[in-house]
């Protein structure tokens, strides 16, 4: 590994002052954990992101199959 960098997956961190109507463009800047609050939240982003090239040619972003209340999504 190049770098020493070690990124948690399970990073439960809550960050109270990221704005989410302040999410960069840009799928080079990474969304902060703890941004969102719930599936509902991540659904609404995503159906309007434009972040990656899938923005311009999709219909719909697939959220929430499966158990939304499952311990691991």
């Amino acid at each position: 590994m190049s770098n020493d960098l070690q990124l948690s997956l399970f990073d439960n961190s809550q960050n109270t002052s990221f704005v989410t109507d302040s999410i960069p463009t840009n799928v080079k800047i990474p969304i902060p954990p703890g941004t969102y609050q719930n599936m509902e939240q991540i659904g609404e982003h995503c159906n309007r992101c434009h972040r990656c090239e899938l923005g311009n040619t999709r219909t719909h972003a697939v959220i929430g199959r499966g158990n939304p209340q499952a311990s691991i999504l």
